[in-house]
């Protein structure tokens, strides 16, 4: 296990990245959690989906906040930029609102949803199924600062990386 998020190269290998939490001992030794191991393209690598997470809001312009929730309304994940958001409060209300729109989307014969985009006076809200259906993420972002078109964009690539991280 290792202390942080680094990159080690091997001769026979592509590169990894390994993580784990550092947790201090009280007489001062430390000790280390491995974070969940994750499969990408060959690679073996460590990740949280709440870090996904950060790394999105960094990459997305106008950035509020963003979710991942089971299709059951419990939160899974989340991140904001606003500590007055509580996930609690939103997750089964706007799972009922994913849930409708796609039955309404079925019942018009009218394919497969590929996201739901909410908008507001201030805000996007996109809403995307990850693989298999069972989760989905919502992301908002502030209307006047975001791109809609780079958020489907993040939205899909980001949704294909935590549909990998919670196979595992």
């Amino acid at each position: 296990y290792y202390r942080n998020s680094k990159e080690f190269r091997f001769k026979q290998q592509e590169s990894m990245i390994v993580s784990s939490w550092i947790i201090s001992g009280q007489s001062g030794s430390e000790f280390y959690l491995p974070v969940k191991k994750l499969m990408f393209g060959g690679n073996e690598m460590t990740e949280k989906i709440d870090d996904i997470l950060v790394e999105m809001s960094n990459e997305i312009t106008g950035y509020y906040a963003s979710a991942v929730f089971g299709m059951d309304g419990l939160n899974v994940a989340m991140h904001s930029i606003s500590e007055d958001l509580d996930p609690d409060s939103i997750s089964s209300q706007i799972t009922q609102l994913f849930k409708l729109v796609d039955n309404t989307v079925d019942k018009l014969g009218a394919g497969i949803v590929e996201d739901d985009l909410l908008t507001t006076e201030l805000l996007y809200v996109l809403m995307r199924f990850l693989p298999k259906k069972q989760y989905f993420l919502v992301i908002a972002v502030n209307r006047k600062k975001a791109s809609l078109g780079n958020l489907r964009l993040f939205s899909k690539l980001y949704a294909e990386r935590i549909g990998k991280a919670l196979a595992q």
